[in-house]
């Protein structure tokens, strides 16, 4: 079974929270049309109705609020499991270039400085 993206699930929990699609729209700076198509798309995924439609009010239904609560909490947990990493390990990345040395043929690379360790990615070899 393949997981909901988190797209769809960020446009349902924000359409839950403030029972508007206008203003979930509003939030993640996209269409209400977007909202809507991904809440839909979402419903159809799962195969379960997580919102009652009236004409101007959204209301989750009991699948809804049950799924919500549980979408809030795992979004709570992707959000404190990357503070965590960020301030055990947190160093911003960044490129750096390695310089040639002088008398070898041609040795592009590239190194990936976080901070603890480096990576280097490249090719070797003489240019094409």
């Amino acid at each position: 079974m393949r997981l909901p993206s988190t797209p769809k699930l960020k446009a349902f929990q924000l359409a839950g929270m403030t029972g508007s699609i206008k203003h979930a729209a509003h939030l993640l700076s996209i269409s209400p049309l977007a909202v809507s198509t991904r809440v839909r798309s979402l419903e159809r995924e799962l195969g379960v109705r997580l919102f009652q439609r009236r004409k101007t009010k959204l209301t989750l239904t009991e699948a809804g609020t049950t799924y919500l609560r549980e979408v809030e909490a795992t979004f709570v947990s992707f959000d404190m499991a990357t503070r965590d990493l960020r301030t055990r390990f947190g160093q911003p990345a960044r490129f750096i270039r390695r310089p040639e040395l002088p008398g070898k043929e041609t040795n592009s690379e590239l190194g990936f400085d976080s901070g603890a360790a480096s990576t280097r990615v490249g090719r070797s070899g003489p240019p094409r």
